[in-house]
């Protein structure tokens, strides 16, 4: 499964602390990975995602990947 979004991210002091390594996505981003992973037209109830979920990071910038 691929799902590809670009996002400018915010400084760390103008979101809420998070212990630990965090990622804070927008809410319709589960809905985008459920419909990309879903086998069936869209039927949300039915779709699985695969676990772990990966993330490639990347700043176009530096050019410096990471992983999440």
């Amino acid at each position: 499964m691929s799902f590809s979004y670009t996002r400018t991210l915010l400084s760390g002091s103008v979101i809420p602390t998070l212990e630990g390594d965090k990622l804070i996505l927008p809410p319709f981003i589960l809905e985008e990975l459920l419909r990309a992973s879903s086998s069936n037209s869209y039927d949300f109830s039915e779709a699985q995602l695969p676990y772990p979920i990966t993330f490639q990071i990347s700043n176009p910038r530096t050019q410096l990947i990471t992983h999440g």
